[in-house]
């Protein structure tokens, strides 16, 4: 494990008043915690929950020059740049700003996970049809990425039949438009680290749809999603320590 001078993590979730999403978050929180054990991991929220971003800062009295905050988030939209990465970067102390890591890039650390994962999800003799939805964002990037990992995601399948939303959507059944028969397998892969409401309505929206699907899980749930988290936050502080 690597040995750090710095003092505390904190992982920024975005807040959540469903239990579901709390439970989950607070379980993340703990596995980031046990797989960096030198290290003192706290938490934080973009809204709802406490402490907030602003109250963790005003409350804070170390250094801030040995603080990381980490966006337990998935893509770089409005939230990551106006509500983490603004509001922690403009707070200063004798000159000095909290340092903000990056959020995770799906495309690039999460498809291998999901391609091997959902490899065995795939029904021969059946048209498997992928489907990936994401958090509602009027920040374009969040579709296109969402776009680019889907495509990839259907490629290193081998899923010729795809389809990606974003909440809010229009007539997402009718452009998936499939039946019930047994000709078809979906396979729903909703893009969100923990659950919760939105989580919830997605699956059960599709759960009652459809017969024939399958449903992944929240992405923190998986072992190897975490690994990502822990190996952000340690290849970091091995460029800054």
């Amino acid at each position: 494990m690597t040995q750090i001078s710095y003092d505390r993590v904190v992982l920024c979730g975005h807040g959540s008043g469903d239990s579901g999403f709390n439970i989950d978050f607070l379980k993340f929180v703990k596995k980031i915690r046990e797989n960096l054990k030198n290290l003192n991991v706290d938490y934080c929220f973009i809204e709802k929950n406490r402490p907030s971003i602003k109250n963790y800062l005003s409350e804070f009295n170390y250094d801030l020059n040995r603080l990381i905050f980490v966006p337990a988030l998935l893509f770089k939209g409005n939230h990551f740049n106006n509500d983490i990465k603004k509001k922690i970067i403009n707070y200063k102390k004798d000159n000095i700003s909290p340092l903000v890591l990056d959020s995770i890039n799906i495309e690039k650390e999460l498809l291998n996970i999901y391609i091997k994962k959902l490899k065995t999800e795939i029904i021969k003799g059946k048209e498997n049809i992928l489907v990936t939805v994401a958090t509602k964002s009027s920040n374009r990037i969040i579709r296109e990425s969402l776009s680019n990992y889907t495509l990839k995601l259907s490629k290193g399948l081998g899923i010729k039949s795809k389809k990606n939303f974003l909440l809010g959507d229009k007539d997402i059944h009718n452009q998936i438009s499939i039946s019930n028969s047994d000709r078809f397998h979906l396979i729903l892969h909703p893009i969100f680290l923990f659950g919760g409401h939105l989580y919830n309505k997605i699956t059960n929206d599709f759960s009652q749809k459809y017969t024939n699907i399958h449903i992944t899980q929240p992405l923190a749930k998986e072992k190897n999603v975490i690994k990502i988290f822990t190996n952000l936050i340690e290849s970091k502080i091995k460029t800054i320590d």
